[in-house]
């Protein structure tokens, strides 16, 4: 349980909202627009495909971003609908327009505050035994040279700063 608070200290919640595809888009492009600063505000995420294009203008990197459908028979990604209402779980620090995500708290049409994000954490810990991580494709970046050089210099960096401890 101490490694869980170390993770999330600021009791928080896992909110359940709902937002127009408009406002999705907008939060992922938020998300990338200081892509590389080390700023915190680069979204993780599931049932969501993203592909982002770096070589673009701020603002105009999202080239593609698709949701799982959960009213499908079959579940399948779905390109986001500008017009569409989604509904999003997401923490509350995000719901209520931190790290700069103001269009989510300015734009939702519904806000429920939900379970306490470290009750949620330990519960699916412990439902689920062991948590296999994998590269899910979920993020994908189309100007992979820039991706490149970028990850290089991080690696580096990290490589770095463990020689030197």
């Amino acid at each position: 349980m101490e490694e869980i608070l170390t993770v999330l200290p600021f009791g928080g919640t896992f909110d359940l909202i709902k937002i127009k595809g408009s406002t999705v888009k907008k939060a992922f492009e938020h998300s990338i627009h200081r892509y590389g600063s080390m700023s915190g505000e680069f979204l993780q995420v599931s049932g969501i495909h993203v592909q982002y294009d770096l070589s673009k203008p701020v603002n105009q990197r999202v080239v593609s971003l698709s949701m799982l459908c959960t009213e499908c028979r079959v579940p399948k990604y779905e390109p986001v609908d500008p017009e569409k209402t989604y509904t999003v779980v997401m923490p509350s620090y995000i719901a209520g327009g931190g790290d700069g995500f103001t269009m989510i708290k300015d734009e939702l049409l519904k806000h429920n505050t939900g379970d306490m994000d470290i009750s949620v954490f330990s519960k699916y810990i412990s439902d689920m035994k062991r948590v296999y991580p994998a590269v899910e494709g979920r993020i994908t970046f189309r100007n992979s040279a820039f991706v490149a050089a970028h990850s290089m210099g991080l690696l580096l960096l990290g490589l770095c700063l463990s020689l030197t401890r």
